[in-house]
């Protein structure tokens, strides 16, 4: 059973250093220059940031509940705390499915240039630490 796990984990750190490893990425395009070139030629890359865009915000829609949670939570009065804990909930939860729901938009219409030039519906979501009142220095 030792071999097996010792086998196991060679087998993993074999797979971790080969990804490592330097490798040399060749596009039918050529160099990226002239990917980014096509790209703006065609006018492709706003329409590629509206779909990563919207899968970032399907796939993070959930993150809405802890971050409203730590932004409303006053920990210096226990009546507060349990309030502005629900309170976090719910927003929170309306927020998400909003966020989940814009997300799933953009997806579907990634090609569409709405709104005007692709401009994104909703800001991005912010770390935790960057949210309340007392936001710290390395927050934008």
């Amino acid at each position: 059973m030792r071999s097996r796990q010792a086998v196991g984990m060679m087998a993993a750190l074999a797979v971790v250093l080969g990804m490592a490893l330097p490798c040399e990425a060749r596009s039918e395009l050529g160099p990226p220059d002239q990917v980014d070139a096509w790209l703006a030629k065609t006018n492709l890359h706003p329409a590629i940031e509206k779909l990563g865009r919207g899968g970032a915000n399907v796939l993070t829609g959930w993150m809405e509940v802890p971050l409203n949670v730590t932004a409303r939570y006053n920990p210096n009065s226990p009546t507060t705390a349990a309030s502005s804990t629900l309170t976090g909930i719910g927003i929170g939860a309306l927020k998400g499915l909003a966020r989940t729901g814009i997300g799933a938009y953009e997806i579907l219409t990634f090609w569409l240039p709405i709104p005007e030039a692709f401009a994104p519906i909703l800001p991005p979501l912010q770390r935790p630490e960057c949210v309340g009142d007392q936001r710290k220095a390395a927050c934008p």
